[in-house]
C-alpha cells in the first residue's frame, strides 16, 4: 500500500498561490497548515531554547517540502527530510535551494519508504555520522505504516531510535474513534463524507477490527483521490512507543486542539487567532463551513517524549516492586 501512496503523491502536481486559491478546500489546506504550526511550535517550544535555534529535525513525511517555511522559522541547525515520493523528494530540495537567505539550515533528502526500510542505512549513504535528532515530525503519514505489524515497527523504530531523550516525536494522525464512530452509526452500507470528503471502510465484520491492516479509503476534493489508508488504533501506538522508551504528552482531536480556555473569561477560544486568520481558513463566524469541519474532525494531533535512562529506569523499578 505504502506504494500506491507513492505513486499518488508522484502524480500530484505543485500548482501557483493563484491556482491554490481557486481550490475547493483552499481554506482547508490553511487550516491544515495552522495545525500542523501549532503541533510543531508547541514541541519547539518545549526543547527550550534549543527550539528556537540550533535544534536537529527529522521530518518524516517531508512531501513536497510544504514545511520547510515553518522549519525557517525556528532556525535549526539541521533537517533530514524524508518520503517515500522520490518526485516529491527532489521538489522538497528544489524548494530548499531556492530559498538559501530563509532556509539557513543544513539539510538532507531522503527518499525511502520508512514502514520498510531502515533509516540507518539511509544515514550512512548520506554521510550523515551519529545522527541524533531533538524533534521528529510525522504529519498526515504514520497511518500508511499500519497496514502490518511489521510496518508499523520499523516506521516507529525509524521515528524514534534516534531521538535523543528528553526530546519530542509529534505529529497529526487519522482520529481513529471518530471513524469508526462515523462508520457504526450508518444505518447500511461502508461510506460515510459529504460534497468535500469521504470515507469508505472496507472491513467487512464491523463489530471487530485488526489491530493491523484495519483499510478504508479515503477521497479528499482535490487532494486525495480514494486512497487506501489505515487506522491507527490510538492506544496500540502508545503501547508501542512505550516499548520504546516514549510517554504521551498530547492526544488530542484537531478540534479540540485548536482551542484553549482564555484565561480572564474562561471561554474557550482558538489558540492565535491572527495565526487562524491569515490562513484565509475561517468565515465570518469565526470556523471552516461545515462541511470542511467535519474533515478536520477526522484527524487528531500527538506527541510523546522519550524517556531519559533514569527515568526509564526508575519505571522497570516500579514494575518490579508491584510484582513483588
Amino acid at each position: 500500500m505504502p506504494e500506491l501512496a507513492r505513486q499518488h503523491y508522484n502524480q500530484l502536481k505543485q500548482v501557483s498561490m493563484d491556482k491554490r486559491h481557486e481550490s475547493r478546500i483552499f481554506n482547508l489546506r490553511g487550516f491544515n497548515n495552522y495545525v500542523k504550526s501549532l503541533t510543531m511550535n508547541d514541541f519547539l517550544a518545549r526543547l527550550g531554547p534549543l527550539g528556537k535555534r540550533g535544534a536537529k529535525i527529522l521530518d518524516l513525511g517531508c512531501g513536497k517540502g510544504g514545511d520547510l517555511r515553518k522549519w525557517g522559522l525556528a532556525k535549526p541547525a539541521h533537517v533530514v527530510c524524508v518520503d517515500i515520493a522520490d518526485v516529491s523528494v527532489e521538489q522538497c530540495r528544489s524548494r530548499y535551494r531556492e530559498r538559501p537567505n530563509e532556509l539557513t539550515f543544513k539539510a538532507n533528502f531522503i527518499v525511502a519508504d520508512c514502514t520498510r526500510v531502515d533509516l540507518d542505512e539511509k544515514y550512512v549513504e548520506e554521510n550523515i555520522p551519529d545522527i541524533e535528532f531533538d524533534l521528529v515530525s510525522c504529519q498526515f503519514a504514520l497511518h500508511y505504516g499500519f497496514e502490518s505489524q511489521a510496518q508499523a515497527k520499523r516506521m516507529i523504530k525509524n521515528a524514534v531510535s534516534h531521538l535523543k531523550p528528553g526530546c519530542f516525536f509529534t505529529g497529526t494522525i487519522p482520529n481513529s474513534n471518530y471513524l469508526v464512530k462515523k462508520y457504526l452509526s450508518l444505518s447500511e452500507g461502508s461510506r460515510f463524507g459529504n460534497d468535500v470528503y469521504y470515507v469508505d471502510f472496507q472491513e467487512e465484520n464491523r463489530n471487530l477490527f485488526p489491530l493491523f491492516g484495519a483499510k478504508y479509503v479515503f477521497y479528499l476534493h482535490g487532494a486525495v483521490e480514494e486512497l487506501p489508508e489505515f487506522l491507527i488504533h490510538f492506544p496500540l501506538l502508545k503501547s508501542m512507543l512505550e516499548d520504546e522508551g516514549c510517554e504521551c504528552v498530547l492526544a488530542e482531536p484537531f478540534t479540540d486542539f485548536v482551542y484553549k480556555t482564555d484565561p480572564k473569561t474562561g471561554e474557550r477560544v482558538m489558540k492565535e487567532v491572527e495565526v487562524v486568520s491569515r490562513t484565509r481558513g475561517l468565515n465570518d463566524q469565526g470556523t471552516l463551513p461545515r462541511s470542511e469541519w467535519e474533515v478536520v474532525a477526522c484527524y487528531m494531533a500527538f506527541g510523546f517524549r522519550k524517556l531519559t535512562e533514569a527515568e526509564r529506569e526508575e519505571r522497570r523499578d516500579k514494575k518490579r516492586r508491584k510484582l513483588e
